[in-house]
């Protein structure tokens, strides 16, 4: 073949049945006159993006499924997409630069609206590990190479000691009221088993098991749940809760309210440290 005949296939498009990406061949008289494949656009398709989504979320736990669909949701309502997958096939359309491009402007407005840098980088992550998943797929050949934001780490993530939990465990002790009790068996697991915040308010009746001196946990990272044997004075706090709150299924700890009764499903927030920190607020 002439050149001439071989500049005529310059705009000569192949596609992939597999992964749906174009790949552009173009005549290169540096390299030998040869034919070389450019990397093209890829044109990913609605059922493509839709089964990559479908993937990328399925097997995680209830938390991490909450998180990342909302920092899902956020990327999708960031490029006004009719909904999470179509924003998958938008950014995945887009070619190495541009597609690094978007992250960049994504991230600078998440910056804009004031949110903080743990949040910017988590959302960050969650389009980054969108991504992973497929180039890992075959779907594209390129990854996002946008960094996180720079967060200032806390400065003291000390619990309370032990002085600070007796304190908060004897103002417990000086009431008699429903709350009280409910406090007092949070305060044992955080402070007996080293529970996360979330392992606490997590929990559900069925999850404690009085006969056997059990609980059993979704650990952070986890999938499938652990069980823990309750130290004695852990057991006899529970006990005395379940005894306020009585045996109907649901979550095991509840919100006060002003009136004294109790709702939904507890949310207590620490002042410092997610794991033992007992100091926590109101709840």
């Amino acid at each position: 073949m002439d050149d001439t005949a071989l500049r005529d296939v310059f705009l000569c498009f192949h596609y992939s049945i597999d992964i749906n990406v174009n790949v552009l061949y173009h005549w290169d008289m540096v390299m030998n006159n040869a034919l070389v494949p450019m990397p093209f656009a890829p044109v990913v398709r609605a059922n493509k993006s839709a089964a990559l989504v479908a993937s990328f979320l399925a097997g995680r736990n209830e938390r991490t499924l909450r998180a990342y669909r909302a920092d899902l949701e956020d990327f999708r309502s960031f490029l006004k997409a009719d909904d999470v997958e179509e924003a998958a096939r938008i950014l995945l359309s887009q070619g190495h630069g541009e597609a690094n491009a978007l992250a960049l402007a994504y991230r600078a407005d998440l910056a804009g609206r004031k949110l903080q840098a743990a949040t910017i980088n988590r959302r960050l992550a969650a389009v980054r590990s969108l991504v992973k998943l497929a180039r890992t797929l075959g779907m594209i050949p390129w990854s996002l190479e946008v960094g996180n934001l720079k967060s200032q780490s806390y400065r003291d993530t000390r619990g309370p000691g032990r002085q600070g939990f007796r304190r908060l465990m004897e103002e417990a002790g000086s009431r008699t009221d429903g709350k009280a009790f409910r406090d007092r068996a949070v305060l044992r697991l955080l402070h007996d088993l080293a529970l996360r915040r979330a392992e606490v308010t997590g929990l559900d009746l069925e999850d404690v098991d009085m006969e056997r001196g059990t609980v059993t946990i979704l650990g952070k990272g986890r999938t499938q749940k652990e069980r823990l044997t309750l130290p004695e004075p852990t057991k006899a706090a529970l006990a005395a809760w379940i005894d306020i709150r009585g045996t109907e299924p649901g979550p095991l700890f509840r919100n006060y309210d002003r009136g004294g009764k109790g709702g939904t499903r507890c949310v207590f927030r620490a002042a410092v440290s997610d794991r033992a920190d007992l100091h926590f607020a109101e709840f």
